[in-house]
């Protein structure tokens, strides 16, 4: 079963090309990676389900280092197939 608090839209954080919303909950602001619908202004009142009192580390992927190593691979591939 999942409960949640009311928490208060406080703005984005940008990271990594990543917009992770700033939620306020219990006068503490965290970095709070749930959705947020393009009609909810700053100062209003969000639902935060339980998750985010787990410890998660969320890691960005940096697109154009992943698309140099795909190319690396598919180059060792082909030079390893001939």
């Amino acid at each position: 079963m999942c409960y949640g608090e009311i928490g208060i839209f406080k703005g984005f954080i940008v990271k990594g090309d990543v917009r992770v919303p700033l939620i306020e909950i219990n006068g503490e602001v965290r970095e709070i990676m749930i959705p947020i619908s393009q009609n909810v202004k700053i100062g209003d009142k969000v639902m935060v389900y339980n998750s985010y009192n787990f410890d998660y580390e969320f890691n960005y992927i940096n697109i154009e280092a992943l698309k140099l190593a795909l190319s690396m691979i598919q180059n060792v591939k082909s030079l390893l197939i001939h």
